[in-house]
């Protein structure tokens, strides 16, 4: 999938890819695919980057997990409750 620039346009071209693109990953007979784009995953609000996970799933039949989710997944995870970026 191919992002020139970080636009709402340039991000609504890129999911229009998400499907095909999973499909061709699926043919490589993987155990999970990964929606690596943080952006891609937000850009429509909360909650979106689940439906991005929800449509692979369907389309590939293969688990899947996006890095917003993942990121919030795994702080739980680990019972982080304050988190500082500098």
């Amino acid at each position: 999938m191919r992002l020139r620039r970080v636009t709402p346009s340039e991000l609504e071209a890129m999911e229009r890819q998400v499907l095909e693109a999973a499909s061709r990953l699926a043919d490589a007979d993987v155990d999970v695919i990964g929606y690596g784009c943080t952006t891609g995953s937000l850009f429509r609000g909360v909650g979106h980057d689940r439906e991005i996970v929800s449509k692979i799933e369907e389309e590939t039949g293969i688990k899947a997990v996006a890095t917003a989710g993942a990121v919030v997944d795994a702080l739980r995870a680990l019972n982080v409750n304050r988190v500082c970026v500098a």
